[in-house]
């Protein structure tokens, strides 16, 4: 408030009178204090500066609810830690989620596979985990943050450590007698050793903060336990490969070596430093390796390391010089990656409650001789005084009305601002009337005058725009006017509220929506479809394929006491052909209009409602009642002789098909929207999307049937399946607005491809193989060295690849 215009009471009591002067200065030419208009006007302008007041409270407390303080994630509000890390994007990101798994590891390089676009290798180094067992579960747990965090169109081909190539040091060196040369000889060690295996250090989150980062720079990137790693040191240490000039036999080490070595404590100067690979040179040219210090086991291999003191050697003894280097390391490891909690540098917003929208009548401002205070007048005051002072009352209402309406929607702020709780909006307060004397607060209605927001009713279109705000925060839109054209399953208020609810649920979920809207799937986490899965589920109204019960669930079980065959469901039913069919007297007649019948019941509620009726009895059901029955205007009602007939059309050319015979009318206009509404809860449960990566449909073992597997689409591409079958997936217009949602949120890098399965019995195979080669998949990934398993993935992907081939499709 305090950069618009003035709002204290002077300010405001000037802008009054010139507006007087302005509109009323011909009829009204004394402004003085004592004029009567001109103390009501002063007592508005201390009311008003209440309201400016209470308006520039801080945010926080504006928000908070009364007894509470704010609650962010009910107003849709994110911290840091949430909305600003991201999933990661570069190679530099994968190096900070690797390394960020276990302290143990040292390093570790990410680089492309060669001739495999979307494929990582992943080299580690980690010195200190020397045992089978050990090592194979420091794999598994880089292997688990990989899935974590993997994008769509990746996969890690391979996973290992890199190969150490054991070196020694040769030094010469002058230096003080300060120390004992044990000491020195295991500092020149260390340096050496960080220089060779290129520790990356993860700045913690509190030192950021101290050098003046903002919060964006302190969460760069995937958010780990240990701060930010330095990119600096990251992109020194890029390659896992050895340099050239480490390569021969003996070396003399870089100049960094020699300035890292100049600049220990009592080193004076140094004359010779190398480093001697003990391996073959040709070996460390193949595949990742690193060249990696021994420690001098013995006093022979202290040998190398010559330090002089004015002239005279200094001898090093190997255990006490070992003894220094743990230290050294130890050290170092506490200052490489200390554990960071963002609580240690983030002040999250509490605020306290205000009660701003408490309001003080303002006539109770005015002079005691208007009689408007709470004194008012006594018993015995004459009628005509009371009529005057209620009179004023009432004409000073409107103005009440306003002003208490201010403060009522500013205390309503965190309902008008929840990010769900169905359709708040603006408000209007009660007026009010317990400030007024008894006989008087008739005055008042009961439920205060309409307000100032009575005018604007539209309650869909405030909360619409309320969410828009609330998601145009996290850079986020979803206007769904495209979705709503298809909605064939609700009318009217129905769809409006449906989409409330597709934000609210939107909102609710916008930081993986944002952060994970390229996320492939967890494969070692057989239910998590990847973010990608769910921004399209969400946009697109459907289940994401694989995140929950099986599509086919509904009616996939011919245990149960209906499901789907189409052959033996069409028996069920009989048909009339079209011809036989007159066309009623009264059109009106033989319409069926949307009634609340079953809007609150579940599936097998329905199913009893239907079985009351005759229909829905234990066994197959009608195809054409589950993907034709969801549209009201595909049933009519024809009356004859026998009694009233409820028709279903779908789409035959000659005939309807006959769902039954009621004796009354209104009997078949019930079981008419009965069906549709078991329809619909049908084809909403078998509607979903699944996400196909052609990087993860690669060969997994050496066996030749899984050549098919090599020769598919390039890796850099994915494949949107949707199950086609339904009333709503089966409009060109949606798969049009589908194959629209799929380009513009696929990965800019990845060529996408819709495809449609056209059947439920297509659907439920595909479903099924993908369960299977997910399954098959990550009991691969848990035991890569297992060829059995692998032959087992390769088989499910080629099964996968077989289904995915038969839909048809079309190209975004």
């Amino acid at each position: 408030m305090s950069d618009g215009a003035p709002l204290d009471f002077h300010s405001l009591r000037l802008r009054g009178l010139k507006w007087l002067q302005t509109y009323a200065g011909e009829r009204w030419t004394d402004f003085n204090v004592h004029d009567p208009g001109v103390t009501l006007l002063e007592a508005l302008a201390y009311g008003l500066t209440d309201l400016a007041y209470r308006v520039d409270f801080e945010t926080a407390d504006l928000l908070a609810r009364r007894g509470e303080t704010i609650d962010l994630a009910g107003l849709g509000l994110l911290p840091p830690e949430e909305a600003l890390p991201s999933r990661p994007a570069t190679l530099e990101d994968w190096r900070a989620v690797i390394l960020d798994v276990d302290p143990r590891i040292e390093n570790a390089w990410i680089e492309p596979a060669a001739g495999n676009s979307g494929l990582l290798d992943i080299s580690l180094l980690a010195r200190s985990v020397a045992t089978g067992p050990d090592r194979i579960a420091l794999l598994a747990e880089v292997r688990q943050a990989f899935q974590a965090n993997r994008n769509a169109g990746e996969d890690a081909a391979s996973i290992g450590f890199v190969r150490e190539i054991p070196c020694r040091l040769e030094v010469t060196a002058e230096i003080e007698r300060d120390r004992e040369p044990e000491a020195v000889a295991a500092e020149i060690f260390d340096r050496c050793a960080a220089l060779l295996t290129a520790g990356v250090r993860a700045v913690p989150f509190e030192e950021l903060r101290r050098q003046g980062q903002p919060l964006d720079a302190v969460f760069l990137g995937p958010l780990g336990r240990c701060g930010l790693f330095d990119r600096g040191q990251m992109r020194r240490s890029a390659s896992s490969r050895i340099p050239e000039d480490l390569l021969t036999a003996p070396a003399e080490a870089p100049e960094r070596f020699f300035r890292a070595v100049g600049q220990i404590e009592d080193v004076r100067f140094v004359q010779n430093l190398c480093l001697v690979p003990m391996a073959e040179p040709g070996d460390a040219l193949t595949g990742a390796a690193m060249l990696v210090l021994q420690e001098p086991q013995g006093r022979n291999e202290t040998e190398t390391l010559v330090l002089s003191s004015r002239g005279r050697r200094l001898p090093v003894d190997p255990q006490r010089m070992r003894y220094h280097c743990s230290r050294l390391a130890l050290d170092r490891a506490g200052h490489l990656r200390p554990h960071q909690a963002p609580d240690a540098v983030i002040e999250r917003p509490a605020g306290q409650y205000r009660a701003v929208d408490q309001y003080t009548l303002v006539q109770h401002h005015l002079p005691r001789l208007y009689h408007v205070t709470p004194q008012g007048l006594a018993d015995s005051a004459p009628v005509e005084a009371k009529a005057r002072a209620r009179q004023l009352r009432g004409y000073l209402l409107t103005f009440e009305q306003c002003l208490a309406d201010f403060l009522g929607n500013l205390g309503a702020l965190p309902d008008v601002f929840a990010a769900s709780d169905g359709l708040r909006g603006y408000v209007h307060s009660t007026a009010p009337g317990a400030g007024l004397p008894r006989p008087d607060r008739d005055l008042y209605p009961d439920r205060g005058m309409a307000g100032t927001g009575a005018d604007y009713v539209d309650e869909i279109d405030r909360r619409g725009r309320v969410l828009d705000y609330l998601l145009a925060l996290y850079g986020e839109s979803f206007s769904q006017n495209s979705l709503r054209t298809f909605d064939l399953y609700r009318a009217g208020l129905e769809k409006d509220e449906a989409v409330l609810a597709n934000r609210e649920r939107f909102l609710a979920q916008v930081a993986c929506m944002t952060r994970d809207r390229a996320g492939g799937g967890d494969l070692l986490v057989p239910d998590d479809p990847g973010g990608l899965t769910r921004r399209l589920g969400v946009l697109l109204e459907l289940q994401p394929g694989g995140a929950g019960p099986k599509l086919s669930a509904a009616l996939g079980d011919r245990a149960s006491d209906f499901y789907w065959h189409p052959a033996e469901g069409r028996r069920r039913h009989g048909r009339i052909a079209r011809a036989r069919l007159a066309q009623p007297d009264d059109p009106v007649e033989g319409l069926v209009l949307l009634r609340d019948d079953g809007a609150d019941l579940s599936v097998p509620d329905l199913i009893l409602a239907l079985r009351e009726y005759g229909l829905m009895r234990v066994g197959p059901v009608h195809p054409s009642l589950v993907v034709h029955g969801a549209l009201l205007d595909r049933y009519a009602i024809h009356h004859n002789k026998d009694g009233w007939w409820l028709l279903l059309d779908d789409g035959a050319a000659d005939d309807v098909l006959v769902v039954g015979l009621f004796r009354e009318r209104a009997m078949a206009v019930s079981t008419a929207n009965l069906i549709r509404r078991l329809a619909i809860a049908l084809c909403r449960a078998g509607e979903g999307v699944f996400v196909v990566e052609e990087a993860l449909l690669r060969p997994r073992s050496a066996a030749a049937f899984a050549a098919p597997l090599q020769h598919r689409q390039p890796h850099l591409q994915l494949t949107a399946v949707f199950s086609g079958w339904t009333a709503r997936t089966a409009q060109p217009g949606f798969r049009t607005l589908a194959v629209e949602t799929v380009r513009i949120n696929s990965p800019a890098h990845l060529a996408s491809q819709c495809r449609w399965l056209p059947t439920f019995e297509a659907m439920q195979a595909f479903e099924t193989a993908h369960d299977a080669w997910r399954a098959a998949l990550a009991a691969h990934l848990r035991q890569p060295d297992d060829a059995a398993l692998a032959e087992q993935a390769d088989r499910s992907a080629l099964d996968l690849a077989a289904r995915l081939d038969e839909a048809p499709a079309d190209r975004s």
